[in-house]
């Protein structure tokens, strides 16, 4: 009996390891994962105005057109509103403004192919199942032809609409957009100022005073008044980082990813403090620190020289205790 209490003491400790491997891969300041078995590319992220603990995501081109209401504690989906009336094709970016206006950017073109880009507006559905039937559709145009957006700023009072260019392996472009109107062509006039490589998406902070955009790996942030970059910073690996949020108080960001039960990540805004070293999110996961290759090597070496022990040490004791006489 002892013998097999130390193999399973011993066993526990060289099973260690794996389990560390296994948490990691839900990123450290997970607040809940989609439990939603449609939602599997999610692309954008925005919070409701009027609901609390209420966030919106839409899934990119070849899913269902529809915009998901999220509660943000659980992960539930607790509202669609279907949107295939609109005829969209390639929904990339979300956002809702101030005044509980959401904003719809139909605005991806990974082909650079598409004349039929646009931007709607309705007011953000909320809780429940609706039909979105009556939208304000702003069709746009690019000066040097089609491009390819997935970062959409709409800023939260003026409503003024910014685009971020997504280029793979370039700096993506700044796109300011002029006052819209419904059914009117709003082409977009090019800033020349450059943005990161493959913004996947975007969003003012609620006083409008910072920018943020999001890669795949990083978020960085920037000053509207002159489009210069500010800091980036690296963010927890996910399978595939697209959306990102700013939620009240301006002192911590949303960020999600695509797949299957996709993580929405809570993270402080970027300073210049923590980007200088690497971030306190990329340094720990949920359950503790991330353990390197040489440290779980060690673990599991530590655990093997543990378990010999143990045996070899219960060995000599059932020699020892065979060896007394039987009174």
């Amino acid at each position: 009996m002892r013998l097999a209490v130390a193999v399973f003491l011993s066993v526990a400790l060289l099973a260690q390891p794996a389990a560390a491997k296994k948490a990691d891969k839900i990123p450290p300041g997970t607040v809940s994962q989609i439990q939603d078995e449609r939602i599997k590319e999610s692309s954008g992220i925005a919070l409701s105005v009027d609901h609390e603990d209420l966030v919106y995501t839409i899934n990119d081109r070849g899913t269902a057109a529809k915009i998901y209401a999220i509660k943000l504690s659980t992960g539930e989906t607790v509202g669609t509103a279907d949107i295939s009336s609109l005829n969209v094709e390639d929904t990339e970016s979300i956002a809702v403004d101030a005044k509980g206006t959401m904003w719809l950017g139909d605005l991806g073109d990974n082909d650079h192919v598409r004349n039929n880009v646009a931007i709607f507006s309705f007011p953000e559905p909320g809780p429940g199942n609706k039909t979105i039937s009556n939208a304000d559709r702003y069709p746009v145009e690019f000066p040097g032809g089609p491009v390819d957006v997935e970062g959409m700023l709409v800023h939260p009072t003026t409503s003024n609409i910014h685009l971020v260019s997504k280029i793979r392996d370039d700096s993506g472009t700044i796109f300011e957009l002029p006052d819209l109107v419904p059914g009117t062509t709003a082409v977009a006039r090019d800033l020349n100022k450059r943005a990161p490589v493959a913004v996947t998406d975007a969003t003012y902070t609620h006083a409008g005073d910072k920018v943020l955009l999001r890669t795949n790996n990083d978020v960085s942030v920037f000053d509207p008044t002159n489009w210069e970059q500010l800091v980036q910073q690296d963010t927890p690996d996910m399978k595939q980082g697209e959306s990102v949020a700013v939620e009240r108080g301006d002192r911590t960001i949303l960020i999600g990813s695509e797949g299957k039960n996709s993580p929405i990540v809570r993270l402080d805004v970027p300073s210049a403090v923590a980007a200088a070293g690497t971030t306190p999110a990329a340094q720990t996961t949920a359950t503790g620190p991330k353990q390197s290759t040489a440290e779980q090597f060690i673990a599991v070496v530590g655990g093997g020289a543990v378990l010999l022990g143990l045996v070899a040490l219960m060995r000599r004791r059932a020699k020892k205790e065979a060896a007394l006489p039987n009174w």
